[in-house]
């Protein structure tokens, strides 16, 4: 990011808190990571920028300067939880190697939201 910022020019990121504020997550890719007989740390690579100190480093290190990083947090329900767990599998299969390996048991039906 740095790289193609003009001189003064700000950029916004968003990183998940650490696996243990998400208790769903949190169960989530600790089975995961059981089932595949893989450590967490190959599954919960979604939340491996969470510790602000690590996070302002690395960000200083890439040549980022006046550095703010704020907390926040949102709470959101879900009306399907198994549809959740499976799109949860299949977004995190995109980008965690781990989760590209499961197969999923069975669909799930899809549901009118009307």
């Amino acid at each position: 990011m740095r790289r193609v910022l003009r001189d003064g020019g700000s950029a916004v990121i968003s990183v998940w808190q650490s696996l243990n504020s998400h208790p769903v997550y949190e169960a989530l890719f600790t089975e995961t990571a059981r089932l595949l007989d893989v450590p967490i740390t190959d599954v919960d690579l979604a939340f491996s920028l969470s510790n602000p100190d690590e996070l302002y480093t690395l960000l200083s290190e890439a040549g980022f300067r006046s550095i703010e990083i704020t907390p926040r947090s949102l709470s959101i329900r879900m009306p399907d939880p198994e549809r959740f767990v499976q799109f949860s599998i299949l977004g995190a299969a995109t980008s965690v190697p781990a989760f590209a390996s499961m197969v999923t048991a069975r669909p799930v039906p899809s549901r009118s939201l009307g």
